[in-house]
């Protein structure tokens, strides 16, 4: 899987297979940050899943669900820890999630320093 790069410490892509972890891993990845919601696709792994396949490949691992209506300026805050903490994080949901969690971070001046 090839990640979208959004910053120089930020990638989106779409879902990935528990076994594209590794793969992260070795393109630099440090941390696998999770925007789905649990159960919303039946295909998707879950988070308990791809926590642990994120550990047994090395990496971190957030779980921020967040839908499109329910995004908060914490959810926005949380992503933003995540990358001061120094972790190069591999956002794995959907690209406009994405978008909309560094914009609301951006109107609630929080603005990210990625």
């Amino acid at each position: 899987m090839k990640p979208i790069p959004v910053t120089a410490k930020l990638a989106v892509a779409p879902q990935p297979k528990l076994e594209d972890f590794q793969e992260f891993r070795w393109q630099g990845f440090t941390t696998i940050v999770n925007n789905r919601p649990d159960g919303e696709d039946p295909a998707q792994p879950g988070s308990a899943a791809e926590a642990e396949a994120a550990r047994a490949a090395g990496l971190g691992y957030v779980h921020i669900p967040v839908t499109t209506m329910g995004m908060t300026e914490q959810d926005a805050r949380l992503l933003k820890e995540t990358s001061r903490a120094g972790a190069r994080p591999r956002r794995r949901a959907l690209p406009e999630r994405c978008a909309l969690l560094l914009s609301l971070g951006s109107v609630r001046g929080s603005r990210f320093a990625f």
